[in-house]
């Protein structure tokens, strides 16, 4: 079951929680009138809950795809409205890495600083720099050189992409 789906305006809504008058369930009429009158724009595409209670969410479509674009999401002007809202579902099943954060940078360059003064078995520590684009190809080459990581270990980790 999609988790959005486009509004028929002609559906009831179906809230998760009654108003304060006990009302859980509204038809299109009365959710214009006392919840969202911009919603009975006919030229407004709203976005509602693809399950049994679809008053879970109530959003503008352009605003939405604006939204999630804008946050990463693959979106072009070539989808249907179905392939729009899939995406965007799929974008949110999917985890958003976040770049490296300052602190997270000068804690990679203390590593490597250690790393080449001092004899350890570090493979993780180079292998998650590299992969976080907080060391370049000329580090781990370094690393390997000073004989940190093995051949092996260097090539493993130069074919892993940065994410």
């Amino acid at each position: 079951m999609p988790r959005y789906k486009i509004w028929d305006k002609k559906e009831p809504i179906f809230t998760i929680a009654p108003d304060h008058k006990g009302k859980a369930c509204w038809t299109p009429e009365e959710y214009f009138r006392e919840r969202a009158l911009w919603a009975s724009n006919p030229n407004t595409k709203v976005v509602i809950g693809g399950g049994k209670i679809n008053g879970t969410v109530f959003m503008e479509f352009e605003q939405m795809v604006e939204q999630y674009t804008r946050m990463g999401a693959e979106i072009n002007s070539s989808m249907t409205d179905d392939e729009i809202l899939a995406t965007i579902e799929a974008f949110e099943d999917t985890p958003q890495i976040p770049p490296p954060s300052p602190e997270e940078r000068i804690a990679a360059a203390m590593e490597y600083d250690n790393l080449m003064k001092y004899d350890c078995a570090c493979y993780d520590a180079v292998k998650y720099n590299f992969q976080r684009g907080l060391w370049n190809a000329g580090m781990v080459a370094k690393a390997h050189n000073l004989g940190v990581i093995s051949k092996t270990e260097y090539d493993t980790i130069i074919s892993i992409p940065n994410i």
